[in-house]
This record gives C-alpha cells, structure tokens and sequence, in this order.
C-alpha cells in the first residue's frame, strides 16, 4: 500500500511540473542549454534582424548540440535553401516525437520539399498555446497565405491587445495595408499608424526596429 501511495503521489507531482512549464500559454520549446539563446534570436528574428538572429542560433547550437529550436529557427534566417534544408532535417531527427513543438520542424521539412507551408499547425498551436506572440505571428501569416486577410487582422490586434510588448505583431499588421498604396489612401495611414505604434513599442530595446516583409 505505501509503495503504491508513493507512485501515486511521484505521478501527481510530476503531473503539477508539466502544468507548471506551460502555465504561461507560450508554446515549449526544444531548447536544452540554450533557451535564452532562442529567446534572443526569436525576438531579433521577428524584428527583421535576421543576421543578428542567425548568429544568436548558432551560439545556442554552440552552447547545446541538441537544440532543436536552434536548428529549426536558424532554418528560417537562413537565405540558402540547402542549409536551411540540413537544419530543418537536424532538428527533425533531434525532435522529440511527442513534443508540440515538433509539428512545426514537421511543417518546415515538408515545406523545404515542397509540399504544404511552414505556417501549417501554427493556428492549431496559438489556440493552445494563446500567450505566445511568435505563434499569433505564425498564424496571422498562414491566415494571410490563405487569402484571410481580414481575419488575419482581426488576430492581430487581438494578438497586440494581450501582448503589447510585442511590437512586431504591429509590425506585420502594418504590411496587410502595404500594397503599394498612394500617400493619403486609408490604406497607406494605416499602414503608417502600425508602423508608428511598432516604433513606439521597440523605442528604447536593443536593437533598431525594421519595417517587415513576408518571407513565407
């Protein structure tokens, strides 16, 4: 009877300890040694800082041969597609099968070879996980590619609403009005009103705040 009490309340604690590591609604990452790396090189990466972003992976691969966000997020920075193929399928072969976070390395590889988009289980995932301004990123894009420009928006505002320090999210609402419009167009004040509260939001954080464009 002890002995079974004890498994009992092993299972409960560690039940508490996987509720307690996703308590914040932001999707868990793969990222061993190196999850201040990633953090680092998500928010340089949405801000247009590619280069920046691309070297912040590279330390966390350096500081954690298994990080798989590493690989995966340093895939997305990276501008030749062989490279971003080998780490795409690094991150997929070191991904945990049962881990959230592999849907989107399973999204990325498919996307590399052509088939479907990277953007793919990023709307499933922002619903479980709604405090994760990357995935409301993510998601807003895989509306956009599927002609939900409207409700792509909607998410957005939403997005920036609940998460205000996340300026980027501003920032790609800013490129839905972007079409090449005329100075003084609604669309074109718009865009321009974004882009100034994205300035607002990232006055004062390292780093110099870029207008974004879609790299789907």
């Amino acid at each position: 009877m002890k002995k079974y009490s004890f498994i009992s309340i092993v299972a409960l604690l560690a039940m508490l300890f996987v509720g307690c590591g996703t308590s914040d609604g932001k999707l868990p990452r793969q990222t061993g040694d190196a999850s201040s790396e990633v953090e680092e090189g998500l928010y340089l990466a949405h801000n247009v800082m590619w280069d920046l972003a691309r070297d912040k992976f590279e330390e966390g691969i350096a500081k954690d041969a298994n990080c798989v966000s590493c690989y995966l997020n340093k895939g997305h920075v990276e501008t030749d597609r062989v490279q971003r193929r080998e780490l795409y399928e690094k991150a997929l072969e070191l991904s945990s099968t049962q881990h959230p976070e592999t849907k989107l390395v399973r999204d990325a590889v498919n996307w590399i070879n052509g088939e479907g988009s990277r953007f793919d289980s990023y709307e499933s995932l922002y619903k479980k996980y709604p405090n994760d301004p990357y995935l409301a990123n993510g998601a807003a894009r895989s509306l956009m590619i599927n002609d939900k420009l409207d409700e792509a928006r909607v998410l957005l505002e939403e997005a920036f609403a609940a998460m205000p320090s996340a300026g980027f999210l501003s920032n790609l609402l800013a490129y839905t009005y972007m079409n090449n419009e005329e100075p003084g167009s609604d669309e074109f004040e718009k865009a321009s009103g974004h882009l100034r509260r994205y300035m607002r939001t990232e006055n004062g954080k390292d780093g110099s705040s870029k207008c974004t464009r879609f790299n789907g």
